[in-house]
Order: C-alpha cells, then structure tokens, then sequence
C-alpha cells in the first residue's frame, strides 16, 4: 500500500537551524528531455524560499541531465529511455544519475577549497596585521608558534572550526525524466554515503523501478485526469462502465507519467508461481494534482494556469509536496 500526503495540509512551524549554525540543504531540480533552459527557476526559487523559512542553509542548481533544448532531440531520449528501463540494481550505469550527482560532488569540492582558503586568509590576517612592524609580527609568530605547540601536546583546547556544519542534506527534484535521473543519483549517493537516503519528488516522470531502501523516501506527483461518472453516457439507467471506460476512469492526464513500470516478478505467500505485480517496486508515497493544462504545466503561476478558487498550477503541486518533504527532512534532522 502507497500512502499519498493530503492537499492543503500546513507543515508545522519547525526551524532546523540557528543563526551560523543552520544545516546546509543542497537543492538540485533536475530536468527532464529537451527543457527550456529556465523551465524550473521558478520552482527552485520557491522551494529555496520556503526551505530557507524553515531554518536550512539552502544551495539551490537547476541540473540538466539529458542537457537542453539545444541538443538534438533523439540522444537525449535515448540516453532517458537507457535509464528508465534501467534495473534497480545497475544504478552505477545512470547517464542522468551520474551527471547529478557529478554536479553535487563539484558543488562540494568548490565550496570545500573556498572555505580552506578563506581559513588561509584568515589566519594570515591574525598572524600579519596590516602596517604592523617587524618586531610586533615577530611576537605574533612567536605566539603563533607556542599555541601550535600547547595543541600539539593536549594543553589547549582544539581551536573550533567555524566553517563545519552540524548537518548537510540533498534533495532532488525531478520533472518528466529528471524524476528518474533523481531516484538514481539519490541510489548512488546512498551507496557511496550510507545513512539515510536524500529525498526525491519525481513530478509527470516516467515510472522506473524504485530499490528498497529509497522506497519511502521518495514520493511520486502525477496529474489527475477526470474521473467519469458509471452510468453517465446511458442517462439516468445506471451501468457498469465498459472495459475501457474502467481503464481510463482515474487515468493519468499526463502521458508521460504513462511511460515505464513500478512493476516486477515476486512470488506470494498463497501462490506457488510468481507472478507480476505492479507495484512491486513503486514509491512509498504517491499523489495526484488537478491542474489546467497537461504535463509541462505543473508550475504555472499566472493565467490561464488558475483555477476557481484562486489557486495555480503551482499552488497544487507544491500543496501535494509540501507536507510530505517536511516530514522527510524532520526524519534526517533528528
């Protein structure tokens, strides 16, 4: 059974973090084929918004695993369908995985030599002050050294390092194949790091086979097309719908999220044979939006994209998530 987070729920007021202290949160919304280069701005800014409100250091990049609208169509989505079809197993072959995750750890290198040379920079300022003289700089290098040596020997306490973080979390956030491409980066980030997976919202993706270990923590938003009433199309006679009536009643309105499968063979505990079932390796946790228009408009913010309450594209999808990412990130900060 899949659990799917209820619409309009306020998260609680929670703050991760305290002024110097707040725990870094790297943000990275992954695209999907052929996307416009600013298509996930808008949702990168409003999640970062919202993540800074609650207490975390945010690090927000728009990733573009499969590249833009500027290569050719067909790589790409060979290089997309190669990862769907993809099992769960072989998550080390991700094309888009790996590209994510590539930027992460450049993201983690380049902050890491920025830090040491502003501790280097520092350092030298409290050893050398400006228009100091040749005998005051030879007190300093001396008091310099002595302290050096009480460290060394255990009778001073360890000067604090300022630039270490009580916590760093990942989060990715992937539309149309980006969703893919974040489960695997998130499995390949597991596996080479251990405790708990960095959490996933995969958005109008494609269905792939989702691991064990990053089941729950990773939550699937489809749009919802119209759900048809039985007996409708025969006036006030009541009938049982047709079977493809029945197919499509509750059906997805995005096509792309159509595309792969949750399923997988496994054997029941009343069956001698396995069979195959289809959500043998679904997500933990999924939900679906009513939005206006179809599978590149899940975060429309204006007209037409509005519906009568007032409420945008934008405003369902992030109702969908919301409640549910701030119940994973409470998870990693305990």
């Amino acid at each position: 059974m899949t659990s799917s987070p209820e619409k309009g729920t306020k998260p609680a007021a929670t703050s991760y973090g305290k002024p110097g202290t707040a725990p870094l949160l790297r943000l990275y919304l992954l695209n999907g084929v052929r996307s416009a280069p600013h298509f996930l701005d808008r949702l990168k800014d409003t999640l970062a918004t919202r993540l800074t409100g609650l207490g975390f250091d945010v690090r927000g990049r728009v990733i573009f695993p499969y590249d833009d609208w500027h290569r050719r169509l067909l790589p790409q989505v060979r290089e997309a369908r190669f990862d769907i079809m993809l099992p769960y197993r072989r998550y080390e072959r991700s094309i888009g995985g790996k590209r994510a995750l590539a930027v992460l750890e450049r993201d983690r290198a380049e902050e890491g030599a920025r830090s040491a040379r502003h501790v280097d920079d520092e350092r030298h300022k409290a050893i050398v002050p400006a228009n100091d003289t040749e005998e005051k700089l030879a007190v300093n290098l001396r008091a310099a050294h002595e302290e050096e040596l009480m460290q060394s020997t255990g009778t001073a306490e360890k000067e604090p390092n300022l630039f270490v973080r009580p916590k760093e979390l990942a989060l990715f956030v992937g539309h149309s194949a980006g969703g893919v491409a974040a489960v695997h980066a998130s499995g390949l980030l597991l596996a080479r790091e251990g405790g708990m997976p960095s959490p996933v919202v995969m958005i109008g993706s494609p269905k792939c086979r989702i691991p064990g270990p990053l089941r729950d923590a990773v939550l699937y938003v489809q749009a919802e097309g119209p759900q048809k009433e039985r007996g409708a199309a025969l006036g006030s006679r009541a009938a049982a719908p047709s079977r493809s009536e029945a197919r499509s009643a509750g059906r997805t309105a995005d096509p792309i999220c159509r595309i792969g499968s949750f399923g997988g063979w496994g054997k029941k505990a009343d069956r001698l044979l396995p069979g195959w079932h289809g959500d043998r390796h679904a997500p933990g946790a999924r939900a679906a939006v009513r939005i206006a228009g179809g599978h590149a408009d899940y975060f429309r913010d204006r007209a037409p994209y509005i519906a009568g309450d007032g409420r945008t594209n934008m405003d369902e999808t992030l109702a969908a998530l919301w409640p549910w990412l701030t119940e994973r990130l409470a998870e990693r900060m305990r």
